[in-house]
């Protein structure tokens, strides 16, 4: 073992160890939490998942991690008829339920070390048949010289459907820090989850999130993820298909340059039969930018009559800038339709030329080819909040 994993797992120990004593629920599960991070330790470049990413940053401060236990993430104008209630509140009235935190996304390290500090996160119950056309808005935010560990639970019921725009900002993070979200949902019989993430990095710190999804009989998830730079962004996505005709659509954009670095990890288990999932992730990179995308399929012996796509797409602009991408097929049954495709490319020189020969400037044909290669995907924006956001940054889009 290394001396920076030492140091860096170290760090969150004496933390843990610094907390306030509770002898509710909460403090039961952070101390399973803290059991099972230090049983399995921080992931390195020499695991297989983390290959192209490392967690050194963290390194970076030596004292024990300060940790902002407040939750980190707040519903903004709910949706009528939905309830949301602090996770402690509702583990305290109910500590079976603790039993659903960590049952759905993948566990590893970093989700234990989210559960040792557990905060005050939110727990959010969308009843049967519910729908609205107004979305639920949850804003992440992580600033300055503190860790922060949000969690979200949602359970949504038959034949439920809810639109959720979430941002997730580290902007004002300082060196060495983190903000390690967890974000766990249970679709029932017919529900419908539209899930919009819009992440913004800094210049420093680590944004990590995981999202775990299960999928029953006859519902569907989409999600549309934008990741605008930073300087270590990870996500995890599992989605689990546990019910016949569920079906998902997950898609990606990555903009990154400077010295960002982007990974994204999807893994789609098809449990049962007659199930469907399509992934498409696009990857735009200039400058020293790096980006990851590894896209998991996972069929079951059951799971015949599964179809399954997945696509990945990378832009690279620059010399210096680095595109990893890596599909995974893990196929058990024999009835299936199941495809993957992947490319690493540059922008076309005759687009260019042709786009030059009509008057455009350099800097003009680049942008316009560069976000033609992005609508592919920010055509599954059905909101178009998505678009408007990156206008509102860039002026890209109009």
């Amino acid at each position: 073992m290394s001396a920076l994993k030492v140091q860096t797992e170290d760090r969150f120990v004496r933390a843990f160890d610094n907390l306030p004593t509770d002898s509710g629920m909460i403090h039961s599960l952070r101390d399973a939490g803290m059991k099972s991070f230090r049983a399995l330790g921080l992931p390195t470049p020499h695991d297989e998942a983390w290959r192209y990413t490392s967690l050194n940053e963290m390194t970076s401060v030596a004292d024990a991690a300060v940790i902002d236990a407040s939750g980190g993430v707040v519903a903004l104008s709910p949706p009528a008829g939905i309830r949301i209630r602090p996770l402690s509140q509702v583990l305290a009235d109910d500590p079976a339920l603790a039993s659903l935190l960590g049952s759905v996304v993948a566990c590893d390290a970093l989700t234990a070390l989210n559960q040792a500090f557990l905060g005050d996160g939110l727990w959010i119950d969308v009843p049967d048949d519910f729908s609205s056309g107004k979305p639920l808005v949850l804003l992440t935010t992580a600033q300055g010289n503190a860790d922060r560990h949000p969690r979200i639970m949602l359970r949504m019921g038959a034949r439920s459907f809810l639109r959720i725009i979430e941002t997730q900002s580290i902007k004002n993070l300082h060196q060495g820090r983190v903000c390690n979200t967890v974000f766990e949902a249970t679709l029932s019989e017919g529900a419908e989850l539209v899930h919009s993430r819009m992440q913004e990095g800094g210049s420093v710190g680590s944004l990590i999130s995981r999202v775990g999804i299960r999928l029953l009989r006859d519902s569907k998830y989409n999600s549309f993820v934008v990741t605008l730079g930073g300087a270590k962004i990870r996500e995890d996505l599992r989605v689990i298909l546990e019910g016949k005709d569920a079906h998902c659509d997950l898609h990606g954009l990555t903009l990154g340059f400077s010295n960002d670095h982007i990974d994204h990890h999807t893994s789609v288990e098809h449990c049962v039969p007659h199930t469907s999932s399509k992934q498409a992730y696009r990857a735009i990179v200039g400058e020293h930018a790096t980006s990851v995308y590894n896209g998991r399929i996972f069929v079951e012996h059951d799971a015949q009559k599964t179809d399954a796509k997945q696509s990945s797409r990378n832009l690279i602009l620059s010399q210096t800038a680095t595109a990893n991408s890596k599909p995974e097929l893990e196929i058990y049954a024999d009835d299936v339709k199941c495809a993957h495709g992947c490319t690493v490319g540059r922008l076309d020189d005759d687009a260019m030329f042709y786009l030059r020969s009509r008057g455009l400037s350099s800097e003009q044909a680049m942008r316009m080819l560069t976000f033609a290669f992005a609508d592919e995907v920010l055509d599954a924006d059905a909101s178009g909040r998505v678009h408007a956001w990156l206008e509102q940054r860039f002026g890209v889009l109009s």
